[in-house]
Order: structure tokens, then sequence, then C-alpha cells
């Protein structure tokens, strides 16, 4: 006396898929045996055929695990949501929302240190190069009084010839 309509072998297998993504969305480990119970299967080979048939659908990533008994889900297509996970939702969000201000907040402080570094940098290649300009200046300032210094008759650096050349002429 069910009054429900029977259903068609591809409205069981989208309910099947359906029930395989729900349990997936709950859990990224799901055992063989929970499958075969929840889908009323019998064998391993069914729940490892249906698995297969979600994964070729893109409505899950998983890898079978046959040694173990389980499928590895690594991602899991999102259905309608329902009003009691709404709240669930919006507490992630908001803890999301949370952790990305933390990151920004350092990215900040990070950019600010870079900022504060670089100009510290700037200005201490800035005054290096003055006092490298001073120095040479200082240094070239000093060749030239010592080269001025230097006289006509300063023996040290004058020749004979010179010597006498300059006595000759009344230079000296």
């Amino acid at each position: 006396d069910n009054t429900l309509p029977q259903l068609t072998q591809p409205q069981l297998e989208k309910l099947k898929h359906l029930t395989v993504v729900s349990l997936a969305s709950e859990s990224k480990l799901l055992a063989y045996d929970d499958i075969k119970k929840e889908l009323g299967l019998s064998e391993d080979q069914q729940v490892e055929d249906l698995v297969i048939a979600c994964i070729y659908k893109n409505l899950i990533a998983a890898k079978l695990d046959q040694k173990r008994r389980v499928v590895e889900i690594d991602h899991v297509i999102g259905r309608d949501v329902r009003r009691e996970d709404l709240e669930d939702i919006y507490t992630k969000l908001e803890k999301w929302a949370e952790a990305c201000d933390e990151v920004l907040g350092e990215i900040s402080t990070e950019i600010d240190t870079a900022t504060k570094n670089a100009s510290a940098k700037k200005t201490l290649d800035f005054e290096f190069t003055k006092a490298q300009q001073a120095l040479r200046t200082e240094r070239a300032t000093e060749g030239v009084a010592a080269s001025n210094s230097l006289t006509r008759n300063d023996s040290q650096f004058a020749s004979e010839e010179y010597k006498l050349e300059e006595q000759r002429t009344g230079d000296a």
C-alpha cells in the first residue's frame, strides 16, 4: 500500500550519487561498510562502482583504498544548504574573515617595516655618497695644496740642470 510512485533506475542511481555526496560532505574518510549500510548495498564491488561513477560525474574527487576498505575524499561538490547548516557556515566564514584580517595586518606590518628599511637604506646610501664626495674633495684639495707648496727651488725635486737654469736667468 505504498502511495509513492516507483522510481526508475536513473532516478535510483541519482539518489545513490546524492547520498554519496552527502556522506562525503560530512566526512573525508568513508568506510565501505558505512556506504553499504546507508545505501543497502551488499558487495564491496557495488560500493567501488558507485564511487567511481561519482568520480566520473565530477561529484567527488576521491581515492579508493581497497586494502583498508575506505574512500578518501579530496573534494565534494556543494549541495543545497540546509537551514540548520547556515549558522555553522556563518561561524566558519566569520573565523575565516578574522584569519584574513590577521594575515592582512601582518602583511601591512611587513610592508611598513620594508618601507622603513628601504628609506633608512636610502638615507644611509645618500650619507655615504656625501661622505665619499667630501673625502674626495678633501684629498684633491690636499693634493693641490701639496703641489702648490713645492717651489721651483725645492732641492729635493729640482734637477741640477733646472737649478742652474734658474740661477742663470735669475728666477731664484
